[in-house]
């Protein structure tokens, strides 16, 4: 099946970045970085391997710093060209917990501390992946960084650990044109990316490439197609609609109107949507196009919902306080929390079956993980877990 990504640059997440960064550094700081290093090759999570262009290394006294510019490829990204660098030294093992906002990851019997500098954030609130008093630092990233060293073939001295501090320059004020206040991320952007690359979001590129995927899905004879967000909600709708044809999984990222008008104009008789319950969320309060640089989403806007799923608002007030939905329905019991995905799926389904009348939309939600189903809706019935 083709790609949607085909005809539009790639290009690497801030994790990315910081991984490639701490690599270049650690092999300078142990005296084993080839001579102007001009590039690292790093392990990405899917296992390949890549080279990143390195914009500078210089060593200090127990310490040595990489830069990388970011090349965010064919997508709107504000951290596009930011400068992300990471400063290498070694700790003993013993001290390794010295500073609580600090991550320790262990990869290969090597231990590596990540830390954040001048232009990463704090993260001051539950809801996102990283804990409340920690840096920014995503998990994915974390790991990328820790495969990198301990896979740089340059172990730590006995009895220590490696350190990496990961700053972003002018982060601070790259972070006021992102979500991050809202999401309780303070002092930087997030360090963030789940397989380290970014995926080009270009609106008429990436639109004309779900209708041509449309297109083709419908010339070889299928009547109905299964819209994904991305490649976990792919995996998971390949498991759970079997009848759907091979060719007409098509991933649509947060392109929704657009995709379900190429399905109504392409003859398409029933579109699945598969989704997380961020999206569903959004399709609910009837967005067509869910990128965060696009539309704000307020948790607030949950009361409405969960009054109609008899959810009482005064006694789940930290659910409409929280700063996004996974952090609203980890306040949530499990009751309470199916209650309101049904309300969210049903108003998804009327919402998105509406722009398309002649469609029959089956909106289907997994877990954030995208391994559990939660609820399958359409306009006509509904069908929980």
């Amino acid at each position: 099946m083709p790609d949607p990504m085909e005809k539009l640059r790639s290009g690497y997440t801030t994790g990315a970045c910081a991984a490639a960064a701490a690599k270049a550094a650690w092999l300078e700081l142990k005296g084993a970085s080839k001579p102007d290093i001009g590039q690292v090759e790093i392990i990405f999570p899917d296992g390949s391997r890549r080279d990143v262009e390195i914009r500078l290394t210089r060593r200090g006294r127990g310490t040595a710093v990489a830069e990388v510019r970011k090349f965010a490829g064919d997508d709107p990204d504000v951290t596009d060209g930011a400068v992300v660098s990471a400063e290498v030294s070694e700790a003993s093992l013993d001290a390794i917990e010295a500073d609580e906002r600090d991550h320790v990851e262990r990869c290969a019997g090597i231990v590596v501390v990540v830390a954040g500098g001048e232009g990463v954030g704090l993260s001051t609130r539950t809801g996102i992946k990283v804990p409340p008093g920690k840096w920014a630092v995503n998990p994915a990233p974390r790991r990328m960084i820790a495969d990198n060293i301990a896979g740089s073939g340059v172990a730590p001295s006995a009895g220590k650990s490696a350190r990496v501090v990961i700053s972003v320059a002018n982060g601070a004020e790259i972070a006021e044109k992102t979500l991050n206040a809202k999401l309780g991320v303070v002092g930087g952007v997030s360090i963030l990316g789940t397989t380290g690359i970014v995926t080009p979001h270009s609106h008429s590129a990436y639109v004309e490439t779900i209708r041509l995927l449309v297109e083709n899905a419908v010339t070889n004879g299928a009547k109905s197609v299964c819209f994904c967000t991305g490649a976990a909600t792919e995996r998971a709708a390949r498991q759970h609609f079997q009848e759907v044809q091979e060719n007409a999984f098509i991933r649509i990222a947060d392109f929704i109107g657009d995709a379900l008008d190429a399905a109504e104009e392409g003859g398409v008789t029933r579109a699945v949507v598969a989704c997380m319950p961020g999206k569903l969320f959004k399709y609910a309060l009837g967005f067509k196009n869910t990128h965060a640089a696009k539309v704000e989403a307020d948790v607030k806007s949950l009361s409405g919902f969960m009054r109609r799923a008899a959810v009482d608002c005064d006694e789940n007030a930290a659910a409409l306080d929280a700063p996004t939905i996974r952090g609203a329905m980890k306040t949530l019991s499990e009751a309470d929390t199916f209650a309101l995905l049904e309300e969210l799926g049903l108003a998804a389904a009327e919402r998105l079956s509406s722009w398309v009348p002649s469609v029959e939309v089956v909106v289907s939600c997994f877990d954030f993980d995208a391994k559990v189903p939660l609820g399958k809706w359409t306009k006509q019935w509904r069908d929980g877990k």
